[in-house]
């Protein structure tokens, strides 16, 4: 599948999270490939970069690969909530990064990259923090799916308010998290 984004120069392909129901769910993202390596055995490691959300409409398989037919999802942004939010958000990760163990904060730059800049990548979908948060907060697979979801900036902020009020609180009350109860793989 990659090797044909990459000949056709799309370099690009969808990912949802799975579902047991369904096979996959049904809000998934765009990926643009930056990078990839070919290992002699077959498999790959890609370097990807979200681009675009998507919901699912059809669902199909070709190939033996999941197929879709999808719909682009647009951002709504209430422009007067949200730099006040945006700021407050922003700085409420940064505390709880600050409060991990500086062993977990090494296990999330391996798996998820380096925090990107406040002010870096804001664009229609939002500030590029936030989707960074989301893969970086301890948070299970469903709750991750339905902030995806969310069509609005300012409530996709304010649910990881919510989660970072819990983090925090969390943080103070057991400060030393093992690596192993994050998403990261060390």
């Amino acid at each position: 599948m990659i090797r044909r984004c990459i000949e056709s120069g799309s370099r690009q392909f969808g990912m949802c999270a799975p579902d047991p129901e369904q096979t996959f769910a049904t809000v998934g993202t765009m990926l643009h490939i930056n990078d990839v390596n070919f290992l002699p055995d077959g498999r790959s490691v890609v370097h990807t970069v979200g681009s675009r959300r998507f919901q699912v409409l059809e669902r199909g398989l070709h190939d033996g690969y999941n197929t879709a037919k999808v719909a682009w999802l647009q951002d709504e942004c209430d422009e007067s909530d949200y730099t006040k939010l945006n700021c407050e958000v922003y700085n409420m990760m940064t505390q709880w990064l600050e409060k991990l163990p500086s062993e977990q904060k090494i296990c999330i730059v391996k798996a998820v990259g380096r925090l990107p800049d406040a002010l870096q990548g804001t664009n229609e979908n939002g500030p590029s923090w936030l989707w960074w948060l989301l893969v970086a907060m301890p948070l299970n697979h469903e709750a991750k799916h339905i902030i995806l979801s969310m069509t609005s900036i300012t409530e996709r902020l304010n649910s990881a308010k919510r989660f970072l009020a819990i983090l925090l609180r969390r943080s103070t009350q057991q400060p030393n998290f093992a690596c192993d109860r994050g998403p990261w793989p060390c």
